[in-house]
């Protein structure tokens, strides 16, 4: 898993997807044409591996935001897995599944409605 983890690291730092081609299109952005709340998320983690952190806001403040708490929880697996060599299965109870999902529905909705708001007199 580590070796994953490196790897697509590795990958995203040596090939980023702002020049590169071969990395898939988000198929919810292209059939429907508005952004998901991952849109983005593979070019805004490209650029916290380089550093850029404000590009990688820009790209995907959900992203940016999730990462820490992801990164926190692969290297409590991996110090479980090392120490004691056990698996653990980290407990997600069903309501924090339910606010993970209303806050990425709560992102999509804000980060497809900015360009329409635009538009409106006021609005900066």
């Amino acid at each position: 898993m580590l070796a994953a983890a490196l790897a697509l690291a590795a990958l995203l730092r040596l090939f980023p997807p702002t020049r590169y081609p071969f990395y898939p299109p988000c198929p919810f952005h292209t059939l429907l044409g508005i952004l998901c709340p991952g849109c983005g998320g593979t070019r805004a983690l490209a650029a916290l591996l380089a550093g850029r952190w404000a590009e990688a806001v820009r790209q995907n403040l959900l992203a940016v935001a999730l990462a820490p708490a992801l990164a926190a929880g692969a290297a409590l697996e991996l110090y479980s897995a090392l120490r004691w060599n056990y698996w653990r299965k980290l407990p997600v109870s069903p309501f924090a599944v339910k606010c993970l999902l209303t806050i990425a529905l709560l992102f999509g909705f804000a980060r497809n409605m900015e360009p329409l708001l635009r538009g409106f007199p006021g609005f900066r």
